[in-house]
């Protein structure tokens, strides 16, 4: 880690604060028992800003997911762990995510995406307040969020930009603290997994205490987390496993043979750890250890592509060039003080920091099939070599070379996030009804240090390879130095393993660096009553008003200003916007115990929302809900959403990284330039909602609630980034407005692709929602039975998630690797006994393929197109996983009058690997990194978590 990441010295002093308000807690206790807040009765939802008392009441769906739900029944240390097992939760970021991308500083986070709609269109609220984002798109990462004092997650799925703002089109997930929370709790855990691998811990604390006399009250917590993570590779028997698709080599269009088939012991043909003559008399000519040559033995299926099948593979595979897991480390610390100025009025501070440093390997130096160009005469060549290149009248030869004389490329990011709030809250009484109110002022900012560690610097390199003898001392030196010999350059050879030394190491690597900041300052307001009756009830109204303002810069280092690395070019950018709004929000009851009507309400809200860059725009919801008896509800919304375009999207200064990408006009794959820049013309996407359910909660099963749900998200002016392989294969195809992007060398060769977001798309999503729980006494099943039983199921099925880019067919998800499978269920059974319970959890999602369009053929197949590619085998099995937690319950400690627990928890209990999700050559090199990329299968194996919690 680096030396500047938080240390020891933070830990004691949090530690120390966590403590100093045990002691006070207690001490406070003692003194006034009568100040204790008395246990809530009644769980109080707020899906909108006109609250309800549960959330099956709501005419948008609305899951309610309790601390315990989130933490006790579960091997996870984070709340985004909990909240990724829910089916209506799809892709986001774990700390796993962006490890392997430098160019993006994803690294670390850990955020939420609902029904893949995209991770920018899942609105997070902590306690109903927006949260500073971690990167110029304006995720926000949950970690930061004080988790000990969660009371409970509500998760609201469906359309709420009109009650909220901007981002809510697939959804909010609010996050509510325990404001009242009087006490000291904690919670001290460990867990590894089976193979004795991410060993992590975590310790939090948190204390809840009144003053004045019950005027005042305070609340503090403290977390630390520590993962060791999964550095080097998989350390597991399927990321060993190289099953992958090969183009077939009697494959030619017209004789009905599929264009690829899935076959054993698959990796690259076109590099080796280290080098490989790709092409000419010399091909198959490859340099293992001390550069001695030796005879590439080709597998089956060379043809086009980068991977072939048996052969020398093993010469080729990066197992280890990558962390399964990276490290990470995290603190938070929180503190909230409260005050009641009058029985009217009540102030509040809150102050909030998050730190987080998170180290993994990325990929190895890969140069697959277009690596360095080596000249005739470069004394690095061995001599029966250098002797066929004479005798052939060769003047150079290309290395496809995976340069495993480098160290592999490496990211490491610090992050630190501080929030300020500074708000008011009370009541009033006008035109003969109370009126709440709430206001708060907000300050936040993320400051991070992102490191690439291991990077090329692009100009040494190329220097370091163009070698020649110096003609006076014969040594081996650049021509380079012979111009300029205080150039400090050290000669490079690609040809071997183990042949370069140290220096030559640090002469072409190093750490791009670059620092971003986000920023957001918020001032918000807003007031709830209950004007008037009708004829079934009170009117509610709520009217709120925000104005916000968004701020992003990147400074990064001089090289990556020059886009000098060949990994880790962050580059400048210092832009913002603001945002005013206004919003107005109704509920309207229409009839009550009326014959066939128990309760018939309507409810509406409205928002005009005026950007500074994008313009203004309207959004506005209508929902109903029916109450034909107390225990048949059916309801209705439908709305209008919006999402504006974030400072990334819209004023990134161009951002460059090399990839590899098959080009069909040349047939062959080079590796070239990616860059990709922000679009200032972007205007915010509109989205119409629909959701449809019913609610049962039959009188003769108390206990029993169940509601099913269909939704449907129409979303038009999608911003969608148009990637750099889709613009070389759009632009093959003839869609000539996107030619321009692609930059070629006099040879033809791709050496540049620009790729950026555009207002194109549009995109279809719906499904059916399921959630059903039962709680019941055992007792009334068999009267010498004893204890209580929960069941809970969540399931959603995905019905279509289509995306149209308007330039290809319009493209559905669903059921594919990088989408959702069209079935997701989340159950559990939980047997609650005195002191002693547990929960079992199962998981299961469905099966998968690669892409909806591609066909699967042995015979007769047609012929293969860019967008209908035929295989031999296509499907991927989907998951199915159980969890176990045990726990038992104890109310006394030390004699010192606390309750708590001790719980061992188990994820994925019968240690089921995860798929492996085949890549195929021609779309890049993303296979090399990982044998089960995307989707929700479980990547660690078996894991426990063995821990005590405990509250005074």
């Amino acid at each position: 880690m680096n030396p500047q990441q938080p240390g020891v010295l933070k830990r004691y002093v949090m530690f120390a604060l966590a403590l100093q308000g045990a002691a006070f807690t207690l001490e406070s206790n003692a003194q006034d028992q009568s100040t204790a807040a008395p246990p809530q009765e009644e769980v109080v939802v707020t899906g909108s800003r006109i609250t309800r008392s549960e959330g099956y009441e709501a005419p948008t769906p609305l899951t309610v997911l309790s601390q315990e739900q989130l933490f006790g029944q579960s091997a996870n240390s984070s709340v985004r762990e909990s909240l990724s097992t829910m089916p209506v939760f799809s892709g986001g970021y774990d700390i796993t995510t962006g490890a392997g991308v430098p160019s993006f500083n994803q690294a670390g986070l850990s955020t939420i995406e609902m029904r893949n709609l995209g991770i920018t269109r899942t609105l997070v609220l902590l306690d109903g307040q927006r949260s500073v984002g971690s990167i110029a798109t304006g995720v926000v990462d949950t970690d930061n969020f004080p988790q000990q004092l969660i009371e409970r997650v509500e998760v609201v799925t469906g359309g709420a930009s009109a009650v909220y703002g901007s981002d809510a089109v697939a959804g909010v997930v609010n996050f509510i603290l325990d404001r009242d929370f009087t006490g000291f709790k904690g919670e001290l855990s460990g867990g590894s997994t089976d193979r004795g691998d991410a060993e992590n811990y975590k310790l939090a604390l948190a204390a809840g205490f009144p003053f004045a006399g019950g005027r005042g009250h305070v609340l503090l917590s403290g977390e630390m987390v520590d993962n060791d993570g999964i550095i080097h590779g998989t350390n597991r028997d399927w990321g060993r496993t190289t099953r992958n698709y090969i183009v077939n080599p009697a494959y030619n269009g017209t004789n009905g043979q599929p264009e690829f088939l899935l076959r054993n012991d698959v990796f690259l043909s076109q590099a080796t750890h280290g080098g490989l003559i790709t092409s000419g008399p010399l091909r198959g000519t490859a340099f293992g250890e001390g550069g001695v040559p030796y005879q590439f033995n080709y597998g089956e299926g060379v043809t086009r592509d980068l991977f072939m099948s048996g052969g020398d593979y093993l010469s080729t595979r990066t197992d280890d060039a990558f962390s399964l897991l990276p490290e990470q480390e995290r603190e938070n610390i929180f503190g909230r003080v409260s005050y009641d100025i009058s029985d009217n009025l009540n102030v509040f501070l809150q102050v909030s920091r998050g730190v987080s440093s998170t180290y993994g390997i990325a990929f190895p130096h890969y140069q697959a099939g277009a690596g360095p160009t080596v000249l005739s005469g470069n004394p690095f060549i061995p001599a029966e070599v250098q002797a066929r290149m004479t005798e052939l009248g060769l003047a150079s030869f290309r290395l496809g070379t995976m340069n495993y004389d480098m160290p592999f490329v490496a990211t490491e990011t610090t992050r630190a996030a501080n929030r300020y709030v500074l708000g008011a809250e009370g009541d009033f009484d006008l035109i003969g009804a109370n009126w709440s109110w709430n206001s708060y002022a907000q300050l936040g900012e993320t400051k991070s240090q992102h490191y690439t560690h291991n990077a090329r610097i692009v100009a040494n390199y190329n220097r370091a390879l163009d070698v020649i003898r110096d003609p006076t001392t014969g040594d081996i030196v650049c021509r380079s130095t012979l111009a300029n010999p205080t150039d400090g350059c050290v000669p490079w050879n690609p040809m071997g393993l183990g042949v370069n030394s140290e220096a030559a190491r640090d002469y072409i690597l190093g750490t791009a660096f670059s620092e971003q900041t986000t920023r957001q300052e918020v001032v918000a307001a807003s007031v709830t009553g209950e004007p008037f009756r009708n004829w079934a009830g009170p009117v509610s109204l709520a009217l709120s008003a925000e104005y916000r303002k968004e701020e992003a810069t990147v400074n990064p280092d001089e090289i990556a200003r020059r886009s000098g690395w060949h990994s880790g070019n962050h580059q400048l950018l210092d832009a913002g916007y603001h945002v005013v709004e206004a919003a107005i929000e109704t509920l309207i009851p229409l009839l009550s115990n009326r014959p066939l009507v128990d309760a018939w309400d309507l409810s509406a809200a409205y928002r005009a929302t005026d950007y500074e860059v994008s313009g203004s725009v309207s959004t506005w919801k209508i929902g109903t809900t029916y109450a034909m008896t107390p225990g048949l509800r059916f309801r209705a919304t439908v709305s209008r959403d919006i999402r504006a375009p974030n400072i990334s999207e819209l004023f990134q200064a161009q951002n460059f990284g090399l990839v590899s990408t098959f080009d069909p006009l040349t047939n062959t794959t080079p590796t070239h330039g990616r860059t990709q820049s922000g679009n200032p013309n972007l205007k915010p996407e509109e989205a119409d909602s629909l959701t449809v359910g019913v609610v049962m909660q039959p009188s003769f099963a108390p206990g029993l609630s169940v509601s099913v749900d269909y939704w449907d998200v129409d979303i038009k002016d999608a911003i969608q980034l148009i990637g750099g392989s889709d613009i070389i294969t759009l632009c093959y195809r003839g869609y000539d407005i996107l030619c321009p992007r692609i930059t070629r060398n006099s040879e033809g060769v791709i050496t540049t692709v620009e790729q950026g977001n555009f207002n194109f798309a549009s995109q279809q999503a719906s499904g059916i929602d399921i959630e059903a729980s039962y709680s019941f006494a055992l007792s009334s099943l068999i009267d010498s039975w004893v204890g209580n039983m929960t069941l809970r199921l969540m399931g959603t099925h995905y019905i279509e998630n289509i995306s149209n880019d308007g330039f290809t067919e319009p493209d559905d998800s669903v059921g594919t690797v990088d989408g959702t499978p069209e079935t997701v269920l989340t159950g559990s059974i939980s047997y609650d006994l005195s002191r002693f319970s547990s929960t079992l959890t199962t998981r299961y999602f469905s099966d998968v393929v690669m892409d909806n369009d591609y066909i699967v053929c042995r015979t007769d197949c047609p012929t293969s197109t860019t967008f209908a590619r035929t295989f031999d085998q296509l499907g991927i099995d989907g998951g199915l996983y159980f969890d176990l937690s045990v726990a038992y319950r104890f109310d006394s400690l030390f004699n010192a009058g606390a309750e708590g627990r001790v719980y061992f928890n188990v994820r994925n209990l019968t240690d089921e690997d995860p798929e492996l999700t085949p890549a195929l050559g021609t779309t890049g090199l993303g296979y090399i990194y990982s044998r089960s990329n995307g989707g929700r299968w479980d990547k660690l194996g078996r894991v426990y978590r063995l821990g005590m919690d405990f509250k005074f």
